[in-house]
């Protein structure tokens, strides 16, 4: 059993990371945190072999009064 989405896209991934942070800055999102997946796991288990990056939390981004 699986659960989750996934979407494999045909980009570097530096630019896919540019693409989505774009696209929830768009919605109006902003990325408050982030976790490196791959140095995560790298560090505590000495190896992950492809980039994963984690949007640790998101809010509404502020708009400034009167925008």
């Amino acid at each position: 059993m699986s659960y989750g989405t996934s979407i494999t896209v045909d980009l570097p991934f530096p630019d896919a990371v540019a693409r989505v942070r774009d696209a929830l800055k768009g919605q109006g999102f902003g990325v408050l945190t982030e976790i490196d997946v791959t140095a995560t796991l790298r560090d505590k288990l000495g190896g992950a072999d492809r980039g994963l990056r984690h949007p640790g939390r998101l809010q509404p981004a502020v708009r400034p009064s009167g925008a």
